[in-house]
């Protein structure tokens, strides 16, 4: 019995592997990712580091810092992204959180509630993905304001396409996504909504990203410029 438990657990250890392998994510220990974003003249703007600094079964936690281009620190977090079955989920929480301008929030108390977004290792044209949704609070310390900021991210898989960045050529998954943003003191105040475009491949997760203004013109963009394993 024992040796058939063992067996049976070992199997299944090769199983979440082989699923964890699948994923539009690194489960990979050690593996650094270098990202630069541009904006709409194709200038400089900051640099992002995304590190994953351990692995645990199928639990991965991710460290991330972002630089101006003049090498001044924006901000640094961390946070956990999961394999489950047939999806990773990633904490759209601390996710939300680490990307605060820490200048902004210095002087201010933030707390963020939130789910996990989750991504399918099987994507397809026209598949539709679960929206992710988070709300952060801020309150000024010493006064009594409280501001509140609401996300809510759709998904749709565009299409299936091979790109080319500094860091080599990927077969990738193109997403678009629209962001509603509501913000305002106990959550009521006006509304914003911006659109995006991801490029995701397997065992790395997002390789380009692109953000659009109200006529569709890029405004920005976010490129991986170099990964090592």
């Amino acid at each position: 019995m024992k040796s058939f438990i063992a067996i049976l657990l070992a199997l299944l250890s090769v199983n979440a592997y082989a699923q964890c392998e699948q994923a539009f994510f690194s489960f990979d220990e050690g593996t650094t990712l270098q990202y630069t974003s541009y904006d709409q003249k194709g200038r400089e703007e900051t640099k992002q580091v995304t590190k994953i600094l351990r692995v645990e079964g199928s639990k991965a936690t991710v460290h991330t810092e972002m630089y101006e281009k003049d090498g001044d620190k924006i901000f640094d977090n961390e946070y956990t992204v999961l394999c489950e079955g047939d999806h990773v989920k990633i904490d759209f929480r601390q996710f939300a959180l680490g990307n605060l301008n820490e200048r902004n929030t210095r002087d201010m108390e933030v707390d963020v509630k939130g789910e996990f977004m989750e991504l399918p290792n099987n994507l397809s044209p026209g598949q539709v993905l679960p929206e992710a949704r988070a709300t952060i609070t801020f309150k000024i310390q010493g006064a009594p304001m409280t501001m509140t900021q609401e996300m809510i991210v759709k998904r749709t898989v565009e299409a299936k396409e091979t790109i080319t960045t500094p860091a080599g050529t990927f077969e990738t998954y193109r997403i678009a996504e629209t962001t509603t943003t509501s913000m305002g003191r106990m959550g009521s105040g006006p509304t914003f909504t911006s659109n995006s475009k991801s490029w995701i491949a397997r065992g790395i997760g997002v390789v380009k990203s692109e953000a659009y203004n109200k006529k569709g013109k890029v405004i920005g963009t976010f490129v991986l410029t170099s990964y090592t394993r």
